[in-house]
């Protein structure tokens, strides 16, 4: 919609001020995506949360056998304990798998991004310091040692 129409030239130039700041604003919406030019960063989203069950992973103990991870329900064993020993608040943590064909259609169901929608990618959560971070092989090579933990938005955005 064009502003002019609108009036908010005028708007602008009689109150400069009033363009939000200092307000908060909560929204519930079904398709948020904080990484769009315009909402990323600290000052325009405070904290996120997904009500919506897409992408629910079921948890239960991994075991760690030397550098293995092994999770209940993946088929094969993760590299990387050290790395996630290394993470952890303590020695606590939990496994399992994310199946992207359970976010729909492409590109939603290409989590990694990688042009293979409907994987499954292996996930392991635990207790850092700062809170709860996720680990996910998102590359497919077998090892968390290389991937980056993902925090709560609220802690880490």
């Amino acid at each position: 919609m064009p502003l002019d129409a609108t009036g908010v030239p005028a708007f602008r130039d009689q109150f400069p001020t009033y363009d939000g700041r200092g307000i908060l604003v909560g929204i519930l919406d079904s398709g948020l995506d904080p990484g769009v030019p315009g909402l990323n960063g600290r000052e325009r989203i405070v904290d996120l949360r997904d009500f919506s069950e897409e992408g629910h992973v079921v948890l239960s103990p991994v075991r760690i056998d030397h550098d293995t991870v092994w999770i209940e329900g993946a088929s094969m064993g993760m590299r990387g304990a050290g790395r996630l020993r290394a993470l952890s608040l303590k020695q606590q943590w939990f496994g399992g798998v994310l199946d992207e064909r359970q976010l729909g259609q492409p590109p939603a169901a290409d989590l990694n991004g990688n042009g293979v929608p409907g994987e499954q990618l292996p996930v392991v959560v635990a207790r850092a310091t700062d809170g709860w971070f996720v680990l996910v092989d998102t590359d497919g090579d077998g090892s968390l040692g290389n991937e980056s933990p993902v925090s709560d938005y609220a802690v880490a955005h």
